[in-house]
């Protein structure tokens, strides 16, 4: 059975409309928010400001949204920002999850074409793409690994009927892909007494529960106005949504999370073809270098491991992160994602 990886980063979700990482906060700002959710985003811009101080002494570039998620949670461990104590800078971490997911959920538009809403422009191709390529090679084995914590590819999912799952447990499904999201998602939540995961299902339909239709002929993805209020443990599930920042501290998630990125390297490693799409290597996730080189520890014979990014600049990250061992299988692309399709089509029909 052949085995292909999939490892999309924020460039794969740009086209779509969500900001790259460093777009983020420049977006954040401008987006039209209700009187509620602006609090929110007043207080994670005082928090910003505040980190400024450190400036002068040490260099953090705090218009990148991963370093200041990165600083928030640091924050938290040490139970201190500034003035602020243990319990004001866990509702600054609180201020920038909702920030994260209110701009994402408006930033992400599904158009109307006909009477349906489809999915964004290059999901939709990925989406299209993937249901002909299980149509047609019956022995392909689809897994795709995200960086993103945005919904847009779950929605093209279930646009052309490709069922997925995002492996919370031990066992990999053969028969649906795996969707494995190593930084959580905004429909995940947990429970805040055992940890367990749970996912608000994203379905294509429109005026179903998620969605909210907009004015000018599209709609948009909102699971997280729709959160049921459950009770797990007797307790009720976090409401927050389950993401997690793309830096090196990960092991405070790793009960609740970790399984993830268990089957995610597992399933690098059983990879025949790996096909990574818009992830620039940010300094700041030191995590995925090492899940990437653990991972693709194994005997297995891999038959290519193709980047795509139109960022030239990108591949030099690339060509010294890539060893010898598998240097022959290994291409740069300076393409985006919906210019990457084809050719990863294309390669997979030989």
């Amino acid at each position: 059975m052949a085995r292909t990886v999939f490892i999309l980063g924020a460039g794969a979700s740009k086209d779509a409309g969500a900001p790259l990482m460093d777009e983020f906060l420049s977006l954040a700002q401008k987006i039209n928010l209700g009187a509620q959710d602006d609090n929110y985003r007043q207080k994670v811009f005082d928090g910003i400001e505040d980190l400024r101080v450190i400036q002068a002494k040490s260099k953090i570039d705090l218009d990148n949204i991963e370093n200041v998620f990165g600083a928030f949670e640091m924050a938290r461990i040490l139970k201190r920002l500034g003035e602020r104590d243990a319990e004001q800078v866990d509702r600054l971490v609180h201020s920038l999850k909702k920030l994260i997911v209110n701009t994402l959920e408006l930033s992400i538009r599904c158009p109307l074409s006909g009477d349906i809403y489809r999915p964004p422009r290059t999901y939709d191709r990925f989406g299209e793409m993937l249901f002909q390529l299980r149509n047609d090679l019956t022995n392909l084995q689809v897994s795709v690994i995200t960086l993103n914590y945005d919904v847009a590819l779950e929605y093209a999912l279930s646009f052309y009927g490709v069922e997925y799952d995002y492996v919370f447990g031990n066992s990999i499904p053969a028969n649906s892909i795996s969707l494995m999201k190593l930084h959580g998602s905004i429909n995940w939540r947990q429970c805040g007494r055992c940890s367990q995961i749970f996912s608000t299902p994203i379905m294509y339909k429109p005026n179903t529960f998620f969605t909210e239709r907009r004015k000018g002929d599209y709609c948009l993805i909102r699971p997280s106005k729709h959160f049921a209020q459950q009770v797990h443990c007797n307790e009720p599930i976090e409401l927050d949504a389950m993401i997690i920042p793309p830096t090196w501290n990960k092991t405070q998630y790793n009960s609740s999370i970790g399984q993830v990125w268990v089957n995610a390297a597992k399933c690098m490693s059983e990879a025949d073809n790996i096909f990574i799409v818009g992830y620039s290597l940010p300094p700041s996730d030191e995590f995925f270098k090492y899940l990437f080189a653990l991972g693709t520890m194994t005997r297995t014979f891999l038959d290519c491991i193709w980047v795509f990014n139109p960022d030239e600049s990108v591949k030099h990250k690339y060509d010294n992160l890539i060893a010898d061992g598998i240097r022959k299988k290994y291409k740069y692309f300076s393409k985006t994602f919906l210019e990457a399709i084809p050719i990863i089509q294309s390669k997979l029909m030989q």
